[in-house]
Formats: structure tokens, sequence, C-alpha cells
């Protein structure tokens, strides 16, 4: 039987070398070997935006593997007051707060964690609200009560890979404010805050479904202006209430009281959604310490595995103590 011609291999052609284990490229009548570069990842990263009133529109980012000073990002399109902050591994969402007078806004911006730049426009929530809290998992962020101006108890989410509008989540057990939230994928827990009188009461939602928060447990003290932040298996949350250094915790995964972990660096007096975490540590800005109105750059850290104090991070870039922080590697992610 006669062979076959060999077939021509057309110029530009690529194959894989299964000896070498090599993309190559065909050119000049032979095979050449492809020079070929992995993107460096950018590994934990932090973004933190906002800040107290009159606001700011200020987005920094730090990594969070490494101590040391934040440096800018860009801006939001928006002065924010409160802002409320979610997450995946690839982009983060924040919310405005405040307008002008004061009046409640709703719109959401976004950026995307690995490149530095301005943030682009997301969509609107459902309604204008200020000083509530957000949480996510990798697919879903959920926003949830503050004023507008009065109380509210409204629940509204957007899936966070996309853009477009917020959609009704549920309600809040009570209508609240200044409470704080974290997440696992499974659940958003929140705690603390306003009813308007100062509230032990942990809630929590199923984050792939809809619906109202349902009871989980309780604070170890009734307190607002604190914050929270999570990984995979535990919250806590930190300061707030009457200058208060208290911190504490749940096991996310199941329903109970939360316990003493340790106690921040500093009480708090003003305190947003300021706190982010890895898998590993919980980070926070130092809330406005008594005597420093005007925020601070201070940015603390928890172990989570070791129940103790909190203790220096790091610096942001610019003082804060009411903006919102996410990150690339929360528990919810």
């Amino acid at each position: 039987m006669a062979l076959k011609p060999p077939v021509e291999v057309p110029q530009g052609a690529i194959r894989l070398n299964t000896d070498s284990q090599k993309l190559e490229f065909f050119a000049q009548d032979q095979w050449w070997e492809m020079a070929t570069e992995e993107s460096a990842p950018i590994g934990d990263r932090g973004v933190y935006a906002g800040d107290q009133e009159p606001g700011s529109n200020n987005i920094s980012y730090l990594s969070l593997t490494t101590e040391g000073v934040a440096v800018d990002f860009g801006d939001l399109n928006f002065t924010s007051v409160l802002a409320s902050a979610v997450s995946s591994r690839t982009r983060g969402i924040f919310t405005h707060s405040w307008g002008p007078g004061n009046a409640p806004q709703n719109a959401l911006d976004y950026v995307t964690i690995a490149t530095a730049g301005n943030a682009t426009d997301f969509g609107d929530r459902t309604g204008g609200t200020f000083n509530g809290t957000g949480s996510s998992n990798q697919t879903r962020g959920i926003f949830s009560g503050g004023h507008n101006p009065s109380l509210v108890d409204v629940m509204d989410y957007v899936t966070i890979s996309s853009t477009g509008n917020a959609i009704d989540f549920g309600n809040t057990i009570a209508a609240i404010y200044s409470h704080r939230s974290c997440s696992n994928p499974t659940r958003m827990l929140m705690g603390g805050g306003g009813t308007p009188g100062s509230t032990n009461v942990i809630q929590y939602v199923t984050i792939a479904t809809t619906g109202n928060a349902i009871d989980f447990g309780d604070l170890t003290s009734a307190r607002s202006n604190l914050m929270s932040c999570g990984n995979a298996t535990r919250g806590v949350w930190i300061a707030g209430g009457s200058n208060t250094n208290i911190i504490d915790f749940v096991t996310t995964t199941t329903l109970g009281n939360a316990q003493d972990f340790g106690d921040s660096i500093n009480g708090f007096i003003y305190a947003g959604d300021g706190a982010t975490a890895s898998q590993t540590r919980g980070f926070y800005i130092d809330g406005g310490a008594p005597g420093t109105p005007g925020g601070v750059t201070d940015i603390s850290q928890i172990n989570f595995a070791h129940k103790g104090n909190a203790f220096a991070f790091g610096d942001l870039n610019y003082a804060a103590a009411t903006g919102g922080f996410l990150s690339n590697c929360h528990g919810g992610v």
C-alpha cells in the first residue's frame, strides 16, 4: 500500500509539544517555542473607599499579606459617606450614601480589584439609604437596612459579575441602621445596630435564596457603630457602642450567642462598614478613636484562629473612619 504524502504544515500553526509541554508555532519551515509568561497574581488585596461627613470619593488599596501603607486606587463617581461594600474574588461594589442636603442616594459603583483605576457605574439600589451594611459570597452581594431618612428593614441584592439594578431580597427582623455584617459562602450574618436603641441581635439570611432574616443569637452586648468581618467559619464584631473595645465572635455555620474574642486597640465613636478579611485574618480601620472625629489612618488586625486582642497592621493613606472596606479573599469567597 502506498504511503500518504507528508501533510504540509501551514505557516502560523500552533501545537503543544507533548515532550516539552511547551506551546510551539510553525514558521520558516520549522517549529519554534512560544515565549509565555504568567501574570503575577495580585494575592490578597483590600480596597477601601469613602469617609465620614462630608464624605470622600477616594479609593485606596493595600496587600493584606504584607504590612504597610495603602496607596491610591482611583476615585468613585460620587462622594460617599458611611459606604457599604460587597465583593467577589474579582470585583468590588460600593454604595453611594449621602447626597446634597444629606439626602440618601441609591447609586452603586464597581471596581475590578486586580487593576487600579476609577470606579464604573454598576446600577442602582431599590432605594436610597445610608448607614446600612453589605456582605456577599462569590455570586451575590446583599445590602441591608439604614436610614431613608427613617429607619428601613429593606434588603436588596445584586449579582456581582453583572451590572444592573438591585432586586428586593426580603426584610430584616426590624427596621435597623448602623448594624454590621459578614458572610461565609452560604450565609450572611448581621449583628448589632440601632432600632433605634442599640440591639444585641444577630440575624442571618441564606444568600442563595431570597427571604426575610432569621434570628441567629445575640452579641455579648447591645451596641451600634461597630464593625464586622469574617472568614469561612468565624464572624467577629468589633468595638462600637459608647466607646467600647469589645470583640466577640460566632461560628457562622451554627446558631448561637457570641463569645468573647478579645479587645480592639481603640474603642469607636465613629465606624462605618470599614472592616474586611482574608481567610486567616480580619482587618479594620480603627474607627475614629476618641478625640479624633476627623478619622484615623490606623489599620488593625486580628487572627481568626487564635482568640486575642487586635494588633497594628498598617495605615490608610488618608484619615477616614466610615468608609467601606472589601477584599478579594473574605469569608464569602
